[in-house]
């Protein structure tokens, strides 16, 4: 019956969110298929994945898969704060892109503060510029000293922007929050205002690089 099976699909997705973050710790998000379980859930409207102090983080792909089948997600807060070891947030650019089902998706809550390994950030802000109904955008990086760093071969002052340039020409922000506060290696200040000078719907900005 098909309300039955949507009773069932909400509730081994209560219980998938709820089991993440223990799952991460023993490593068993893959074997316990965790993702694919979220991903089922297409009439969820509100999503707050809490990973926060997990060492055993090192990536984001995990995360990115469980974009696949939320078609009505309007509203996604993932918080990756001192997860310490973390360095790649490419997961989530692929979570984000025009493959994923995020048509819906008007607000992105982003937490890494204090990632201290994390070094690259335009992963994230790629997957942002491909979510064209996105109208509110939260990043929290406080104190990721070290985001922003140039690794060999790499632009630094496209890495040092952290990828600000590329909100530049979103259709549909109308809201952005940066906190930047104690990151020392971020240096791509031209990039910022490149990217929030040519978003067309922009009306509300917070910005904080004390």
């Amino acid at each position: 019956h098909p309300d039955w099976d949507r009773v069932n699909r909400q509730l081994r997705r209560v219980f998938a969110v709820a089991a993440w973050r223990n799952a991460v710790h023993k490593g068993k998000v893959e074997s316990l298929r965790l993702p694919q379980v979220l991903s089922q859930d297409e009439w969820l409207q509100a999503l707050e994945l809490d990973i926060s102090d997990c060492r055993a983080v090192v990536a984001t792909d995990q995360v990115g898969l469980t974009m696949g089948g939320l078609k009505s997600l309007h509203t996604l807060t993932l918080n990756f704060s001192l997860c310490t070891n973390l360095t790649c947030l490419k997961g989530l650019e692929e979570g984000f892109s025009p493959a994923s089902s995020l048509a819906s998706l008007r607000t992105l809550r982003v937490h890494v503060r204090r990632c201290e390994e994390l070094r690259d950030i335009r992963p994230l802000l790629r997957g942002v510029r491909q979510l064209a109904a996105l109208e509110q955008f939260e990043l929290n990086a406080s104190e990721c000293q070290a985001a922003g760093e140039a690794a060999d071969g790499d632009d630094a002052e496209d890495s040092g922007g952290w990828g600000l340039q590329l909100l530049a020409g979103h259709p549909a922000l109308t809201g952005i929050t940066l906190d930047c506060m104690d990151c020392p290696s971020f240096s791509g200040y031209r990039s910022l205002e490149h990217g929030l000078r040519n978003c067309p719907l922009l009306e509300d900005l917070t910005l904080n690089f004390v």
